[in-house]
């Protein structure tokens, strides 16, 4: 009995074979409708996670994503299969703040300032894939102040961190849609207004093949046609927290999900029907169009809206201005002058059609225009300009620069129009008024940074009168506005040989000179020479100009860095402007030179909560502990991952990385140095000065073959002396002698008036005991510095007692 029931169940394994559920493939594109249910783990799909500055927790009313901090965007992925054409409808609920606006996060302290973080990355190693941290403001244009202050909404053809459409609704009820590839956003929609005003948005999107239909609250809002992501994807809840709240949360409280395609074909015609489209939506959509610069599609959501309902004086002027957009000026024309009839006294369409006339050249049209509303033409500047252009197309240039000269009058901040008014009053041979109004054109140009007016009006006035000193003055700005160094050099020079009594002159002229010190690296007379020049020009500018705290403050940072007393001109400065940060970080550096720590700690107080995320004052901060002997106080300034960390650290992790693995070598902590190297370097991996600084650590920590590895990197990124020598260095003590040699050689030929390289190699020949080489290097080297080092190096290649200083 026992042997028939082993044959029975040996028989039943080998035909009845278990039935085995094959592993879901999560990355597999389905065809499905699906309702999340969050309060059930199995169909909830989204999982509670924590990362960096946001948390999602799922509960029974929905999933939750909070975020900590202020200008932060993060978003929790649905891990579960991929999708390209689908519906997807989400309840978004903006919960309310806990925190007032400007409100910080309390955060436990210790001695140092209140830490901020107040700035997020743009960095994303920190976080786990499925959300990731970044910085809003590069996801586009500006937000409108209207907008509100966050937003939430879906991703979706989500590939990776990187690549992904962002659909959003804000707190105020607009709507925006982005195309990210290679984390650089390209917009497919602006900031658009919806019109929904409840705290529950509900957010709609069809997307089809290259199209995306949007609807808010059942609104329809637009169609968007973009072909840039075309793979199917994950589907992603996020949200952003801009600069007014420290803390948001954002729940989605419903989501379902349909990707079946007959259903979402229908759910596409459904919702793109005419019939179902109100004329607004068009309205709204072709504004935001045509702010984009997209003037063909905003024009042909135009014809829609024209085809629903008969325009009024804000359809009109949005057709004219689109229309002028497209160079279609016939168009414009018509659009403007319906504008008109609707309201004659519309300031902004007859300046439109006296805009729209010009373009085309009806100079018989504009003139009839002007004529018929004279009256208010000799009181609008913008009028007034379209006269003189309309006097200079029919050789009128008396006519020309009169009305031109009356623009000017009327609205005395454009430039343009003092620069029509000069180039007719040069034509008319009027020099002395024309290199006037030149003058004017130039002052506001600078002002305004217009640099390529101003360069058109800088050539006039050359030409007009070269020698003239505000002529040089200007010419000089503009040249070192534009980047023109050498230009900007040789104008301020002869100004301020002529003793020029304009302070900006001075000014920039020291910053010059300071510039100019840093090319005399190996020529110390030189760089004292320029050190001096400058600090000389800096003085005269205070002088010009005595109510200038910057000024001030460039003189007192001049004499610090010179080792001289900079105690009247900082206290002049910060009388001036109390509330500068850099003056305040100025006193911190002079107090550290000083060792008066405690007046130190209080600057680096006032010069964080003013700059907070200026990593020089951090760097300041960090060495003050340092020389305290609290360096490891500082190191949860630098964790990213919780709410301690500071603003600059969170707003430039590399160099935060970076400066704080320098203060621990300074410390001679060189082993709690080479992890933050490493941070540093996973963040900039192509940072020469951190692949420099990483291998003197490993030196000193005997790592010879990690250093000579991240000097090649560096010396194949950007080859340096100090580069070569390290090298040389690192050859000599593994023993290397002709590498180190070879190394030195080179770097010799290639920077000859290097002496610390060619000081190194005189070394390495005493090492390996070729004292006549190190004689022949030592007769080249006397030639070019004359110190009691290169003496010192002659008494030890001859052995004998140095030769004394000549007189």
């Amino acid at each position: 009995m026992g042997r028939a029931r082993l044959y029975f169940q040996y028989f039943k394994a080998k035909f009845l074979k278990r039935r085995v559920t094959p592993p879901v493939d999560y990355e597999e594109i389905v065809s499905e409708f699906w309702r999340a249910d969050f309060s059930s783990t199995e169909h909830a799909r989204w999982h509670a996670e924590i990362g960096d500055g946001y948390e999602t927790a799922r509960g029974a009313h929905g999933l939750t994503l909070h975020l900590r901090r202020k200008f932060l965007y993060a978003w929790s992925a649905n891990p579960v299969f991929r999708y390209k054409d689908c519906v997807l409808t989400a309840r978004i609920r903006f919960l309310p703040s806990t925190h007032p606006p400007g409100e910080a996060h309390a955060l436990p302290n210790s001695e140092q300032p209140e830490v901020s973080a107040s700035l997020d990355s743009t960095s994303q190693s920190a976080c786990p894939p499925e959300a990731v941290a970044v910085d809003p403001s590069a996801m586009g244009e500006a937000v409108p102040e209207r907008a509100g202050t966050c937003a939430a909404g879906l991703l979706f053809r989500y590939l990776n961190e990187s690549t992904f459409y962002a659909l959003l609704v804000s707190d105020g009820g607009w709507l925006r849609l982005d195309a990210v590839v290679n984390n650089t956003p390209l917009p497919l929609l602006g900031w658009t207004d919806t019109g929904a005003s409840d705290e529950v948005r509900v957010l709609s999107l069809i997307a089809v093949g290259t199209s995306f239909t949007l609807c808010v609250d059942d609104q329809w809002i637009a169609q968007i046609e973009d072909d840039t992501i075309q793979a199917a994807g994950k589907v992603c809840f996020a949200a952003q927290n801009w600069g007014v709240h420290a803390h948001r949360s954002f729940e989605l409280s419903a989501f379902s999900l349909e990707s079946q395609p007959f259903m979402v074909e229908t759910a596409c015609l459904r919702a793109n029907e005419p019939a179902r489209i109100p004329a607004s939506a068009h309205l709204r959509l072709a504004e935001s169009l045509y702010a984009m610069g997209r003037a063909a599609c905003a024009r042909a959501e135009m014809k829609k809206l024209k085809a629903k309902c008969t325009f009024g004086l804000r359809e009109y002027l949005l057709a004219g201005d689109i229309a002028c957009a497209q160079h279609l000026y016939d168009e414009a024309e018509e659009a403007f002058n319906a504008a008109l009839v609707q309201d004659p006294h519309c300031m902004r369409a007859l300046l439109a059609l006296g805009g729209a006339l010009y373009q085309q050249n009806a100079y018989e049209k504009l003139a009839h225009l002007l004529a018929t509303h004279r009256f208010v033409a000799e009181r609008d500047a913008f009028l007034s300009n379209l006269c003189g252009h309309l006097a200079l197309a029919q050789n009128r240039h008396e006519d020309a620069a009169a009305a031109y000269q009356r623009a000017f009058r009327l609205d005395p901040h454009q430039g343009l129009f003092a620069l029509h008014a000069a180039q007719e009053l040069s034509l008319l041979g009027e020099k002395g008024q024309a290199i006037q109004a030149y003058l004017h054109a130039a002052r506001l140009f600078l002002a305004q940074e217009s640099y390529a007016d101003l360069e058109r009006v800088v050539l006039a006035l050359r030409r007009l009168d070269p020698e003239r000193t505000e002529v040089r003055s200007i010419a000089g700005k503009l040249y070192y506005a534009t980047g023109r160094h050498r230009q900007a050099h040789t104008q301020f020079d002869a100004l301020c040989r002529a003793g020029s009594a304009d302070a900006t002159v001075w000014y920039l002229y020291g910053l010059l000179l300071r510039e100019a010190q840093g090319t005399h690296e190996h020529d110390a007379p030189a760089a004292a020479a320029c050190e001096q020049r400058a600090r000389d020009a800096f003085q005269r500018a205070c002088a010009l100009a005595p109510d200038c705290a910057l000024y001030h403050f460039k003189y007192a940072e001049s004499l610090f860095l010179s080792e001289k007393d900079c105690d009247e001109s900082l206290a002049r400065a910060l009388a001036l402007d109390p509330d500068n940060g850099w003056l305040h970080n100025l006193c911190a550096q002079k107090a550290l030179r000083e060792q008066n720590f405690d007046a130190a700690a209080q600057s680096l107080q006032r010069a964080r909560a003013l700059l907070p995320h200026e990593l020089v004052v951090l760097e300041n901060y960090i060495e003050l502990q340092r020389q305290r002997g609290a360096l490891a106080c500082c190191v949860p300034l630098f964790e990213v991952e919780t709410q301690r960390a500071d603003a600059a650290v969170i707003a430039q992790r590399g160099q935060a990385f970076h400066l704080l693995a320098n203060a621990f070598y300074a410390d001679g902590c060189y082993e709690h140095a080479a992890p933050w190297y490493d941070k540093a370097l996973r963040e900039e991996p192509q940072n020469v000065q951190m692949l420099v600084h990483k291998a003197e650590n490993s030196i000193k920590l005997h790592l010879l073959h990690e250093a000579d590895a991240l000097l090649v990197k560096a010396l194949n990124i950007q080859p340096t002396a100090h580069v070569y020598t390290l090298i040389a260095l690192v050859a000599a003590q593994l023993g290397d002698f002709p590498r180190a040699e070879l190394t030195l050689q080179e770097a010799c030929t290639l920077w000859p008036q290097c002496t610390e390289v060619r000081i190194e190699l005189i070394h390495l020949y005493l090492t390996m005991q070729d004292r006549q080489q190190a004689a022949t290097q030592w007769n080249i080297l006397v030639q070019k510095e004359d110190s009691d080092r290169v003496r010192a190096l002659h008494a030890l290649i001859f052995e004998e007692k140095p030769p004394a200083p000549q007189e």
